[in-house]
């Protein structure tokens, strides 16, 4: 071998070993240029690919108040529910949450000047297939008696419907045996109200009286209209004054509890409930019938205007009818803070009823407007209304329906704050008010606080 043919070999290998040792390096750029294109080609396709939905839905959440619901939408809206109840949503759902709960135990507590003190525990258990049962029961340490009641309830019937917004259609069947203590005139009853007032100061004049029977009742439901009917087989007992107690001391003119009048009864029961205006007025009719000398007729009216965003115009309407030698528990009245809040519980009364309802809140935070310092979630909506209305009895020889004189008639107007804080259900107000009488005899300016809804005399 030529020496010229080994130095060509030796070049040879020289090229060799550094196309070698290039190749790596060749074949990490081609990976590389690979990668980029993939990664361009794929941004493009992510440019022209439609946004995530899950963004999209939760951005649609976030301003589903404002867009959605439109002009429906006002500044009352503070816990992002009113709108949807405004516009047909149910203020019941937690019916049909129950119907699915687990054992659930909730204390059960009160204070009556016909009880004192009372105590008890009530449970709960649902499943859809079986049902909802529930007991209850108290007992009070003042007139010494226990308190219960037992229910059960079924949809023995339903259908989802494929809107958001509409109600299940159902029929529901509720039964129940209790021995429970009832407040006279329930459509304007305050519980919670009537219990403190009674306890811090024991001149709540609340009525009440002892009902022990079973019930038994069907609802139906398709979308805004509700239809229940039922049959009630019970007794009425009177409770006198068991206690004079207050929390401190003793209030030794605490009123006395107006007798009821005992009775066994067997009745008819029925109601039809329906909304109107996309949820923003509501009708309602309920009845009993047990025999011509115990029977009893309500119809209320209620509808809501929502003007320039920011106020809210609420109208009531409600009228009673019940049989002129009825029981005294069964008859309509005119005082506390949801019917003319300027006289008290028992203060006019009778087995006639008309009252009509007036009020205009404001939409404005009153607490951020003047620049108090306040927890974010403590809202009051600042209002001023007006209520009127009149009991009277039927005269002899009369019509079911003869017109109340002039001095039956009862009125009261003053300023409120309105909170809506979403619990314990969506449509819940708390609602503080004073009132100042209007006209004879109309009761005496009065402050008082009120648990309600902003149609409170139907829901």
């Amino acid at each position: 071998m030529s020496a010229g043919d080994g130095s060509r070999r030796a070049r040879r290998l020289v090229r060799l070993a550094a196309m070698a040792r290039l190749a790596p390096l060749a074949r990490i750029s081609l990976v590389a240029l690979l990668m980029s294109l993939a990664g361009s080609s794929q941004a493009q396709v992510q440019v022209q690919a439609r946004p995530d939905p899950l963004r999209d839905f939760l951005r649609g959440m976030a301003d589903s108040t404002n867009v959605y619901f439109g002009e429906v939408s006002t500044a009352f809206d503070t816990t992002g529910v009113d709108s949807l109840l405004r516009a047909g949503g149910n203020p019941d759902l937690e019916k049909d949450r129950s119907l699915e709960s687990p054992l659930r135990f909730s204390p059960v507590r009160g204070f009556h000047r016909a009880e004192g003190h009372s105590l008890g525990l009530k449970a709960s258990y649902g499943r859809a297939a079986l049902g909802r049962l529930t007991a209850q029961g108290s007992y009070g340490f003042a007139n010494r008696e226990g308190r219960y009641r037992f229910g059960y309830t079924r949809n023995l019937w339903s259908r989802v419907p494929e809107g958001a917004l509409e109600d299940p259609s159902r029929l529901i069947l509720d039964l129940a045996y209790a021995r429970e203590t009832l407040p006279f005139a329930p459509e304007h009853a305050q519980g919670l109200v009537s219990s403190t007032a009674a306890l811090l100061r024991g001149r709540d004049r609340q009525s009440v009286y002892e009902s022990r029977g079973a019930e038994a009742r069907l609802t139906y439901q398709r979308g805004a209209l509700r239809l229940a009917a039922g049959y009630r087989d019970a007794k009425d007992s009177a409770m006198p004054l068991a206690t004079r107690k207050i929390l401190l001391g003793v209030n030794r003119t605490a009123p006395e509890v107006i007798a009821a009048r005992g009775q066994n009864y067997r009745e008819g029961l029925a109601a039809i409930r329906t909304r109107l205006f996309a949820g923003r007025a509501r009708v309602g009719l309920d009845g009993r019938f047990s025999h011509r000398e115990r029977w009893r007729v309500r119809g209320a009216f209620a509808q809501r205007v929502t003007l320039r965003s920011a106020l809210d115009a609420h109208l009531q309407f409600e009228g009673g009818l019940s049989a002129r030698l009825g029981p005294v528990q069964d008859r309509f009245e005119l005082g506390g803070p949801l019917a003319v809040p300027s006289l008290g519980f028992g203060d006019a009364a009778g087995d006639r009823l008309l009252l009509g309802k007036a009020e205009l809140v404001s939409g404005i935070d009153l607490l951020r407007t003047l620049r108090l310092p306040h927890p974010s979630f403590v809202v009051l909506h600042p209002g001023i209304f007006a209520h009127g209305g009149a009991t009277w009895s039927r005269g002899d020889g009369s019509g079911e329906w003869n017109a109340p004189v002039s001095s039956d008639w009862r009125g009261a107007a003053g300023l409120s704050l309105v909170h809506v804080p979403g619990f314990p259900t969506p449509a819940t107000l708390v609602r503080l008010q004073v009132a100042r009488p209007i006209g004879r005899e109309s009761g005496v300016t009065r402050f008082s606080a009120a648990f309600s809804r902003w149609f409170d005399l139907l829901d």
